[in-house]
């Protein structure tokens, strides 16, 4: 027996697939996301469940996969989740309450007073169908950054010349237009500029640095900020390149604390930086000393102490666990019950403290006991105020560091 009843109505039957998902969702989903989505629409059309594993089978690929492809679609605003289950969003509803939302919420600009602009953009880069979100978008742009009509424009066509026509991409030069002050076409004019001008030295750079491989977005802010907030050509700039020959893997950080420090100088000529040279390097005949000579004398000062300091504590430990080998266990249980607990829970954590406490008293009475001073295995210091680091805990200089630093250039 068949039913042909049945089986005509599914033949005449249509699942409507809305504008609104063709032209905001489709161009940036996968394929197999879009069937995905469709099957949804069709199963919801004629009401029809469907589950994970008869989905996996319908579509030939794994549970995981599915789910995987279930939680694209719902960080994407197609799906929403209810429960262990997943349900279509109504997208078209979705679309207009962003739209339509009262003034007093979205903000106050005139949308009337932006239609030719925004007509303008929909027929030079959507065809004349701009999609709806991308109305809103604008809008906020307009409210949030205050551009003029040629700056909105020119920032379409900025994306769009690049193949980028996307909101993540348009949202991100938006922003670092606004930041870098734009807000009419002459502000916009003076920003190319400088861009240009940062990208013809970036050029110079790689090529006398022989770099094959771009610049970083870290890079790139160290060259913007030579040339926009320092205010170095390309002149100064090739001074500190010629540094390179000091060190075995030249890179922009080094270059960059050459040219701030030249710039906190007051360096601002080739000429200037050519005369700082010249007296560093008569400093340096004449047995004087320089900054940063100062700073690896006072350095290594430092290190020598720790390197002391760690050697005779090495030292007494030898002295103390070779007459009281009770004592090396207990300081090691100690050790070992600190690492223990950062794994326990708030009362066993409190235990633990009280017998870490209990067990510190009877080492340093051990300590005592067998002919030792109480404090004989805790840090030795030179200078107690900074523990021999020259530096002290609101990040001053301590005393003993500027008696050092007196000393150095008494020499």
């Amino acid at each position: 027996m068949y039913i042909f009843e049945d089986s005509k109505a599914f033949l005449y039957s249509d699942t409507p697939v809305p504008d609104i998902f063709i032209s905001e969702y489709l161009p940036e989903m996968t394929g197999v996301q879009v069937k995905v989505y469709l099957y949804c629409l069709f199963l919801s059309n004629h009401r029809k469940k469907i589950s994970e594993i008869q989905f996996a089978k319908t579509f030939g690929i794994s549970e995981n996969e599915i789910m995987v492809i279930f939680d694209e679609l719902l960080e994407k605003g197609l799906f929403q989740k209810k429960g262990k289950g997943y349900f279509l969003v109504d997208i078209k509803d979705k679309e207009i309450t962003k739209l339509y939302k009262p003034r007093s919420v979205r903000g106050e600009m005139d949308l009337d007073a932006k239609k030719n602009i925004m007509s303008t953009i929909s027929k030079s880069f959507f065809q004349g169908i701009m999609p709806i979100s991308w109305y809103t978008n604008i809008e906020m742009w307009f409210n949030l950054y205050k551009f003029e009509d040629d700056v909105m424009y020119s920032l379409f066509n900025y994306c769009s010349e690049r193949g980028l026509l996307k909101y993540s991409y348009v949202n991100a030069v938006a922003k670092n237009w606004s930041d870098a002050g734009i807000k009419n076409s002459f502000d916009l004019d003076e920003y190319f500029l400088k861009y240009k001008k940062m990208k013809d030295v970036s050029a110079i750079i790689a090529k006398k640095l022989k770099r094959r491989a771009p610049f970083t977005e870290y890079e790139e802010r160290y060259i913007k900020k030579w040339v926009d907030d320092y205010g170095y050509g390309m002149d100064i700039i090739e001074l500190a390149l010629k540094n390179s020959v000091k060190i075995s893997s030249p890179n922009l950080e080094y270059f960059h604390k050459i040219l701030t420090d030249w710039n906190k100088k007051g360096l601002r000529t080739k000429s200037q930086i050519e005369g700082e040279a010249a007296r560093y390097a008569q400093a340096k005949t004449e047995g004087g000393i320089d900054d940063v000579m100062l700073k690896k004398k006072v350095r290594e000062h430092y290190e020598q102490l720790k390197t002391n300091n760690e050697q005779l504590m090495e030292k007494r430990k030898s002295e103390v666990f070779l007459k009281a080998p009770e004592i090396q266990k207990l300081l090691l249980d100690i050790a070992n019950l600190s690492i223990d607990s950062l794994s326990m829970k708030k009362n066993d954590k409190q235990d633990a403290f009280s017998q870490i406490d209990i067990m510190k008293d009877m080492a340093e009475r051990l300590i005592v006991e067998n002919g030792f001073p109480r404090n004989y295995l805790e840090p030795a210091y030179n200078c107690n105020e900074c523990s021999d680091t020259g530096v002290l805990p609101d990040g001053s200089s301590c005393n003993c560091r500027k008696e050092l630093i007196r000393q150095i250039k008494s020499l």
